[in-house]
Formats: structure tokens, C-alpha cells, sequence
């Protein structure tokens, strides 16, 4: 059937006629399938095509109608996920958590600011309190913003953090991992961010009698963005 796509709300006001609903559309279903894939890449050409209908309807054409792209006072450095994953090696093999470019459901694994690894990494694994850090994966609590320096300092090689409900609220469910950040530094472990249900067979595994060695890999893109003004 024949969609209609008219102006909502206030908007209704700054349109003398309806919108041209095939047009709308279209770059609905632009956007909407940019959105859904990983990495700034889409998302830059998202810009791009919003900017080039606004010219094509002629911003840009009268010095009534500017199209300015602002961006930010300097270079900035930026950050984009790529794949990770998160396997116990012994006393079981098991994968815990991954996501890749075309399954990255998951891709909050890896908090944002992280580094990468140079490939897979095998460490042993404590709890927060309870071992050195130093060289080992980490169960970490808190808040990976306020934590995370702590870990760093101490020389751990991975943190893995949990959900915390005192400061975050219920987690949606149970496969869920929460949205979160580091301190992008120099140097840092590796920083990844736990389900529940990965943070219960961890906590298990623990409670056994033999070392529990997990397998690492985390891969980023890291790059400057350069100042472009366009009016």
C-alpha cells in the first residue's frame, strides 16, 4: 500500500505541502541500515548523504541556506571496535563472549577506550583482592571508569568487569552486557565487560580447585581525525 509521510507536531509548520514520501523513505532505509553496521565508517557516510540532499535541495545555493559541517576545534584521536573474544582454556576449553565485524551483537564487550591485542593472549585468572594483578586477568567490581587506573597502575594484563546494579540499575537480562568506558592511556590492559552469565561460570570455575587460564584477543582501530571545515 501507498505510504503517506507527512510533517509531525511543529513541524508541520515549516511545510507548505507534504514531504516526498519515496525520498523520505529512502533515506530512512539509509540511515537505518548504516546504523546497524559496526565501526564509524557508516556512520561518516551517513553524514555525507545527509549533507548531499541538503545541497541537492539547494542549501549551499543562496547565502540564506548554508550547509555547515562542524567538526571539532582539533585533531582528536578516535577509537573504533573491530572484533574481540573471550575463551576459558583450562581447566575447560569454553567461549565465553566474541563479537566480529558481521555478528557483533556483543561488541560491548569491549570497552570503549581499550587496546587491542597483538593476537591471543593466555593468562591466568584471579579475583580483584584476592591475587597480583600484575600479568593476570583480572574479576574486577566498580564502575570501569573509576577502576580502571587502579589495574592499569598495577600492571594487569586483562580487566574483566562486571555489571554493577548499586550504580547502574538492573541489567536487562543475563546475556546483556552493560555499555562502558576507560581511560584511554599510553599503556593499559586489555578491558572487557561481563554478562552475568559469563560473571556466575567465571565465579564457578574460581571456586574450583584448579587454575582457571583464559584466552584473550581484542582487535581496534586507532587513528586521528583531522579538522575539516566545510560551509
Amino acid at each position: 500500500p501507498e505510504v503517506a509521510v507527512r510533517p509531525a507536531g511543529e513541524a508541520q509548520r515549516w511545510f507548505d505541502a507534504d514531504i516526498d514520501a519515496p525520498d523520505a523513505l529512502s533515506l530512512v532505509g539509509f540511515l537505518d541500515a548504516r546504523f546497524r553496521e559496526p565501526g564509524n565508517g557508516p556512520y561518516r557516510e551517513s553524514l555525507d548523504e545527509i549533507e548531499t540532499r541538503l545541497e541537492d535541495a539547494g542549501f549551499g545555493a543562496d547565502e540564506r541556506l548554508l550547509v555547515e559541517r562542524w567538526t571539532l576545534d582539533e585533531d582528536a584521536p578516535t577509537w573504533e571496535p573491530l572484533a574481540a573474544s573471550l575463551d576459558v582454556v583450562s581447566p575447560v576449553e569454553e567461549r565465553l563472549l566474541a563479537f566480529a565485524p558481521d555478528d557483533d551483537w556483543l561488541r560491548t564487550m569491549l570497552l570503549i577506550g581499550s587496546p587491542g591485542t597483538s593476537g591471543p593472549i593466555e593468562v591466568d585468572l584471579g579475583a580483584d583482592g584476592e591475587a597480583d594483578p600484575k600479568g593476570r586477568a583480572v574479576l574486577a567490581r566498580g564502575l570501569p571508569e573509576r577502576e580502571y587506573g587502579r589495574f592499569a597502575d598495577a600492571r594487569a594484563a586483562v580487566v574483566l568487569f562486571t555489571a554493577d546494579e548499586r550504580y547502574e540499575g538492573p541489567v536487562a537480562d543475563d546475556g546483556a552486557v552493560p555499555f562502558g568506558e576507560v581511560e584511554a592511556r599510553e599503556w593499559g590492559p586489555v578491558a572487557l565487560r561481563l554478562s552475568r552469565t559469563a560473571e556466575r561460570r567465571l565465579r564457578e570455575l574460581l571456586a574450583g580447585e584448579e587454575p582457571v587460564v583464559l584466552r584473550v584477543e581484542a582487535s581496534v582501530r586507532e587513528y586521528i581525525v583531522h579538522v575539516v571545515r566545510a560551509t
